[in-house]
């Protein structure tokens, strides 16, 4: 049900959103910085500006921006606290804080701070819970209970045998599903979302159409490509999912997403899709050429698996 949020302002805000998706990040941050000019007293500028400055961050596997994201979390706080006590006929303030409590979770996760993640992501989960029970009609937080859900029945997976423990992951891709189709805030967010629970769930040929549906809205767009590249591994369409990885490669060669974590992991993909497809050769100069890569020390984490699994296909073929 729409028309709960103001029309004005939600349209700038899925404007910037829809830049975000381009991977045009100073155009959506010009977007919100036009936001917090007209309504400097109001936090959903300074909230997604934070949110854009996140996806930047995580699109270049960086921290390159993390003081202007925790800046602008705590702005959007300030001013979200001090409209609360006021702003009982809508949900955005409320979702607001909401939605900061679960950025500030993810970038813990990010930072492998996992017990400050944990403690933040309940608290989110919480405040969500609370703007689900005041206005039911409102769709948009069913995004961040949905990936809740999800992600923590994966988490718990191996202690679902005990009789507390659920298995929510169905629950949390139909509350993720709704929110992509009724939500106010920028549906295809809540598309890229699915994929990724998609492809953990096993079902490819899902993420592989939700990919292609975004792609054909947003060629090029990272936030599809990745998981399109993985469903078609999963589907083992081995030429179109080198050819996807190979795209994906491509786009990083430019100075502004130069990254080393997702080079490293596209040389693996690709390693892997040229041992499926028989080339040996190949898969090892791409294995030698992926554990050559230099990647930040503050990253390095991020691809310890990645660089585990190039080191053992060398080793196999020695």
């Amino acid at each position: 049900m729409a028309g709960l949020l103001n029309p004005g302002r939600t349209a700038v805000i899925n404007r910037a959103i829809d830049s975000t998706i381009r991977e045009d990040y100073s155009g959506a941050i010009l977007l919100m910085d036009s936001l917090i000019r007209a309504e400097p007293d109001r936090p959903e500028g300074w909230f997604f500006r934070a949110a854009i400055q996140s996806i930047r961050m995580t699109d270049e596997e960086s921290f390159r921006h993390e003081a202007a994201f925790l800046a602008d979390l705590d702005s959007a706080e300030t001013r979200a606290l001090q409209l609360e006590p006021v702003s009982h006929d809508t949900p955005d303030v409320a979702f607001c804080l909401a939605s900061i409590t679960s950025y500030r979770a993810y970038h813990a996760s990010r930072r492998e701070e996992w017990l400050k993640a944990v403690s933040l992501g309940l608290g989110a989960v919480r405040s969500f819970e609370r703007v689900q029970e005041l206005w039911p009609d409102f769709p948009d937080v069913r995004l961040g209970l949905g990936n809740y859900l999800f992600w923590k029945s994966v988490k718990m997976r191996a202690f679902q045998w005990m009789p507390f423990i659920e298995d929510e992951r169905r629950e949390g891709i139909r509350l993720v599903e709704s929110a992509r189709r009724s939500g106010e805030y920028h549906s295809w967010v809540a598309a890229s979302n699915l994929s990724w629970m998609y492809l953990e769930d096993k079902q490819p040929q899902q993420a592989l159409e939700i990919c292609e549906e975004g792609l054909a809205h947003y060629p090029g767009s990272r936030l599809f490509l990745f998981p399109l590249g993985d469903a078609l591994i999963q589907l083992q369409q081995w030429p179109r999912a080198e050819e996807v990885w190979r795209t994906i490669l491509a786009q990083l060669e430019s100075p502004t997403q130069n990254s080393g974590v997702n080079r490293v992991i596209c040389h693996e993909k690709l390693a892997r899709i040229a041992e499926a497809r028989g080339d040996h050769a190949r898969a090892l100069d791409l294995a030698r050429t992926g554990l050559g890569i230099l990647v930040d020390k503050a990253q390095k984490s991020r691809v310890r698996d990645t660089r585990r699994r190039l080191q053992e296909l060398l080793d196999s073929n020695n």
